[in-house]
């Protein structure tokens, strides 16, 4: 679509927006979600037991399907059932429903859970190195 609209091939189109949103993830990212320190995780903490009374929960997790233009490589694992192709991003919310992070750009439709068992916070939990992030 970007392609057609700014006179660019495609191929060109996606080199550019693979670039840009790698960009964004490794720039942009550090001053919209500030890193964890153990002060925010203990508030994330009492946050989520103060609203419902459970001990130590440090975030609740969703993902969505973010409809893409059909990718050169391996298109076929960027296809989903309702007839699109999509990338995959995964969200992580404090108590107040603000990210603390985030993933994105994996294919194949999988679960939440399947999801973040390939995520650097999921890797850092079972490290506990949270504050590594």
């Amino acid at each position: 679509m970007c392609g057609k609209v700014y006179g660019t091939i495609e191929s060109t189109t996606s080199i550019t927006m693979r670039k840009l949103c790698s960009t964004i993830r490794n720039h942009l990212k550090p001053l919209v979600i500030p890193k964890l320190t153990k002060d925010k995780i203990k508030k994330i903490i009492v946050g989520f037991e103060s609203l419902h009374g459970i001990p130590c929960i440090l975030g609740v997790i969703d993902g969505n399907h973010i409809p893409i233009v059909t990718p050169k490589v391996d298109p076929n694992s960027y296809y989903c059932q309702k007839r699109f192709y999509f990338t995959l991003i995964q969200g992580i919310v404090n108590a107040k429903c603000n990210f603390w992070d985030y993933d994105c750009g994996w294919a194949r439709s999988i679960h939440d859970w399947a999801l973040f068992q390939k995520t650097r916070v999921r890797s850092c939990v079972m490290k506990d190195k949270i504050l590594t992030l």
